[in-house]
């Protein structure tokens, strides 16, 4: 049993193939217009431990204090520690008020929840 059979319509010129998707009313949008273009990077907090490992907070602060953020300038940042160190979650905030005034978009985690974001 063919297609026409089993709809009960003949299959001719007489009855052409409807496209249902474009006739419905489904809202149709590209996410590219969503996209906001820009630089993207990650800023590892590991740089600024003690043998990438290990906080120690007066140097972690002093360094954060002293580091050059203006290359940061309208980027989308994401943060995060390539090392298995145990990172409280203050630095990751210290870290996010010095580069709160450079960065357009400011995240915590990978680069996937930067884009997600």
């Amino acid at each position: 049993m063919n297609t026409s059979e089993q709809n009960n319509t003949p299959a001719s010129e007489d009855y052409p193939i409807e496209n249902r998707v474009a006739n419905s009313s489904l809202l149709t949008f590209n996410l590219e217009d969503y996209y906001t273009p820009g630089i993207r990077a990650g800023v590892d907090l590991s740089q600024w431990l003690y043998e990438g490992i290990i906080l120690k907070e007066k140097e972690f602060r002093a360094a954060i204090a002293s580091h050059n953020w203006a290359p940061y300038q309208d980027q989308h940042l994401y943060l995060f520690c390539s090392t298995d160190a145990i990172v409280p979650a203050w630095a990751y905030m210290l870290v996010s008020t010095q580069l709160s005034p450079f960065a357009t978009t400011l995240v915590q985690g990978s680069a996937t929840d930067l884009e997600s974001h």
